[in-house]
């Protein structure tokens, strides 16, 4: 997230539309949420919508996100910091099927974006090989 914040300050673009066609124009399996304010008193974010590259479409086409970011959730952290955050979270992804995703929040005063990613299938070889070499 933060090289596509980068390249929007450079060309004077918004994040939130950098962010997206970055997402768009990717072959690596990446998608992006995006949460609005329903009510700016209660400030919890709503669902607005969403866009993914072909390929993670492709993989996951059922991905179930949260509708709404209550208080305590780890996306709604960005807001509430005023910084980009990070982590991993299981997501739904239809017929009981869950996936492990990075994602990265980031919150512009209007929206939050959530920008998630597969996480690496190989972190598990690298921890079997360092205990192995250990």
């Amino acid at each position: 997230m933060a090289a596509s914040l980068v390249l929007a300050d450079l060309h004077g673009t918004s994040h939130q539309a950098t962010i997206w066609k970055y997402v768009e124009s990717q072959d690596e399996r990446i998608a992006l949420a995006m949460y609005y304010p329903l009510n700016f008193s209660t400030n919890n974010p709503v669902f607005w919508r969403g866009v993914a590259s072909t390929p993670f479409f492709k993989r996951y086409p059922n991905l179930e996100l949260p509708k709404t970011l209550q208080t305590g959730h780890p996306w709604r952290a960005a807001m509430d910091l005023g910084q980009i955050i990070d982590g991993e979270m299981e997501l739904s992804c239809g017929s009981d099927r869950k996936v492990t995703f990075r994602w990265e929040a980031k919150w512009n005063r209007h929206a939050l974006m959530v920008l998630l990613r597969r996480r690496p299938q190989l972190s598990g070889l690298g921890e079997a090989i360092r205990r192995l070499s250990s």
